[in-house]
């Protein structure tokens, strides 16, 4: 009869702190929350076990795994297309090379640096940033698409 009782103890115990773990899972406002985002996917997405088997057959099917990858291909080519056309039609002027210098001087240069001289390239522009002593100088480079080379 006292294992019994022990027995029945230690499952109330058991019984209670999973009824104080939910019942605190339940006040949480972020698991209602996520909870409520899980059932409401779920009802619109609205799925059957023979649809999810048909998933689990067309993850397996040979054809369906090269339109994929077929589709991957094309989109990383229509990326690498945008970017390039996005460099060749957006070059930065003087003015807007200028104000990412000095942003990057403020940034990376001390205080005491200022600007010394511009000089225009075929590529960009070049600036030097210069300290009150003549030897130390910083050069600051910036291609026409605005990328910043020391």
């Amino acid at each position: 009869m006292t294992v019994k009782n022990l027995f029945l103890g230690f499952v109330a115990v058991i019984l209670t702190v999973c009824l104080i773990g939910l019942l605190i899972l339940a006040t949480n406002e972020d698991a209602l929350a996520k909870v409520h985002k899980t059932i409401n996917t779920l009802n619109a997405i609205n799925v059957s076990t023979e649809d999810t088997y048909k998933k689990k057959m067309d993850i397996l099917n040979i054809h369906t795994a090269k339109a994929s990858e077929v589709n991957e291909n094309v989109k990383k080519q229509n990326h690498f297309k945008h970017r390039v056309n996005a460099n060749k039609s957006n070059s930065f002027n003087e003015q807007e090379c200028q104000v990412i210098a000095d942003r990057y001087a403020d940034k990376h240069i001390n205080d005491n640096y200022g600007l010394e001289r511009i000089s225009k390239t075929n590529h960009g522009y070049n600036y030097v940033y210069s300290n009150d002593n003549s030897t130390s100088k910083q050069h600051v480079s910036i291609s026409n698409q605005g990328i910043i080379t020391k």
